[in-house]
């Protein structure tokens, strides 16, 4: 299954990553950094074959964010 959200918030960018990495490593995940294009933050997330990526960008008033996900269903 492949899903995406895509998003603006208030919260500043760093806080947008940090929520994001408490709750993939509560899940199991693995985290490494990813490669993102200038002004942004992109991170890996993965758990076997299932992987999810959160890019991160400050905008006025707090960030942008993508997270775009590849999850695999259970047996």
């Amino acid at each position: 299954m492949q899903t995406s959200l895509v998003a603006n918030t208030t919260r500043e960018p760093l806080a947008v990553k940090a929520l994001y990495q408490a709750h993939f490593a509560s899940l199991g995940f693995g985290s490494a950094e990813a490669p993102a294009s200038v002004g942004s933050t992109a991170t890996w997330f993965t758990r076997g074959a299932d992987k999810v990526t959160v890019t991160v960008a400050s905008i006025k008033g707090g960030a942008s964010y993508i997270v775009y996900g590849v999850l695999h269903a259970g047996k």
